[in-house]
């Protein structure tokens, strides 16, 4: 059994409540059954397909995340985001979307948005993201690096967990510490460790948040 099962059937107030919006019903459909694992420590309550129900539903069932598909049609997103914290103000909205602009990521954030994943992410990396959102002190990734994530200059740089442990490094965490707070092993907090110094391309800690900033991937 993993590291999320364990803390998933270990502490049942792990457990991330979510609704999802989105205009795919397969898409939806697919990620609700993958969440739907006890040992993903993910419940999905409800799914819906539109602005509108993104605000029924949250306002219904209170989830953690709210995970929407930003679209043309329907109420604007700046009244969507208003209208769900209206209704339940501990709703983190995350917008799920393959390509979005910078400029419409910009946007979002001003609007209240919380966070931003991309389809184009992994299985594995998505449940990762759904499950740190709702004890993240602040979002992740500043929304005007969000797309410098997995690719700076057309070549994929870090994972998401990678660039977690490297923003706990950032904040002066041991090892010990970051596999606290992100509720992962030590041992695999030296795996990560050990990736991001090869991908990197340095050896030490303060050279990997030297790059990391040169880079954009962090901001201190």
């Amino acid at each position: 059994m993993n590291e999320y099962a364990t803390a998933a059937l270990g502490d049942k107030t792990r457990v991330v409540s979510a609704v999802l919006v989105d205009q795919s019903r397969m898409f939806a459909e697919a990620l609700a059954a993958a969440c739907a694992a006890p040992e993903q420590g993910i419940n999905v309550r409800a799914l819906g397909d539109g602005g509108n129900e993104a605000v029924l539903l949250s306002r219904v069932h209170q989830p953690q995340v709210l995970l929407i598909e930003p679209v043309d049609s329907g109420p604007p997103l700046d009244l969507i985001v208003s209208a769900v914290h209206q209704y339940s103000p501990s709703t983190r909205v995350v917008l799920l979307a393959s390509t979005p602009s910078e400029a419409c990521l910009q946007r979002a954030f001003e609007v209240g948005v919380w966070g931003y994943i991309s389809k184009s992410e992994s299985l594995a990396g998505l449940l990762e993201y759904i499950r740190r959102v709702p004890n993240a002190r602040r979002p992740r990734i500043p929304l005007n690096r969000q797309l410098q994530v997995h690719h700076v200059h057309g070549q994929t740089v870090l994972s998401i967990r990678e660039l977690d442990v490297l923003e706990q490094m950032a904040e002066g965490m041991s090892n010990a510490e970051i596999a606290d707070a992100l509720s992962i092993a030590t041992g695999t907090v030296k795996r990560h460790l050990a990736n991001l110094y090869r991908k990197l391309g340095v050896t030490t800690r303060i050279d990997a948040l030297r790059r990391g900033l040169n880079l954009g991937l962090l901001q201190l």
